[in-house]
């Protein structure tokens, strides 16, 4: 065969196997965070449980204890247990756990959720900068979940030896006109980078308020 002739497919070597790559499990946790973030702004938790229901635990004791797995944190007495969630795949490990607090009837809301197998120790500040870039896009500019922010500020903490940066929003609920504070940030639980979101009405809960949560980790 001389060599200006093309290479049979037959004589090319096979594609090598590959698993799945630490930045497609970090766009895969993104995406789902994005759908999670939105469904907990519209209140949608019956529509999420549904869609991961063999994932999900509703018993209060399950959240309290997977709670304590991601970060010890003193949630607001007037917030209950909701859900907890093991986002685990075969051959992709435990990529997540999530917790979620609820204030009834004005959809306040908790929410922790841990990262372990889907972030390596080498990506993890990559992946806490694209997380926060993430909520700040689908919290902040938050108009698609009916949620019209007026001002934001950003706050800066430090949890478990580490910085780590919040974002404090206060906006109007178009579906009922109430005032809402949200925050949202990022920092390094126990089990690796964690986000922490919290959705109060503002008219109840002061920003101190708020950072007291924020202080209470460790």
């Amino acid at each position: 065969m001389s060599q200006s002739e093309p290479r049979p497919p037959e004589f090319d070597p096979p594609p090598e196997k590959q698993g799945m790559s630490g930045g497609c499990k970090i766009l895969l946790v993104l995406g789902i965070v994005g759908g999670v973030f939105c469904l907990i702004c519209c209140g949608g938790f019956g529509v999420m449980m549904y869609q991961f229901a063999n994932m999900f635990s509703t018993d209060p004791n399950v959240v309290r204890s997977t709670t304590d797995e991601i970060a010890e944190i003193e949630i607001p007495a007037d917030f209950q247990p909701e859900a907890s969630m093991d986002m685990s795949f075969p051959f992709m490990g435990k990529l997540a756990t999530m917790v979620i607090y609820t204030k009834k009837p004005d959809n306040g809301a908790v929410m922790l959720m841990a990262f372990g197998d889907a972030v390596s120790q080498g990506d993890r500040e990559n992946f806490r900068r694209q997380m926060n870039q993430s909520m700040q896009q689908q919290g902040v500019q938050s108009e698609e979940h009916n949620i019209q922010i007026e001002e934001s500020n950003t706050k800066e903490f430090t949890i478990r030896g580490k910085p780590a940066s919040f974002v404090f929003a206060r906006g109007v609920n178009q579906d009922n006109g109430k005032r809402v504070l949200q925050v949202t940030g990022t920092f390094e639980g126990k089990t690796g980078p964690t986000m922490l979101m919290i959705v109060v009405d503002a008219d109840q809960y002061t920003e101190e308020d708020v950072e007291k949560v924020i202080k209470s980790i460790k």
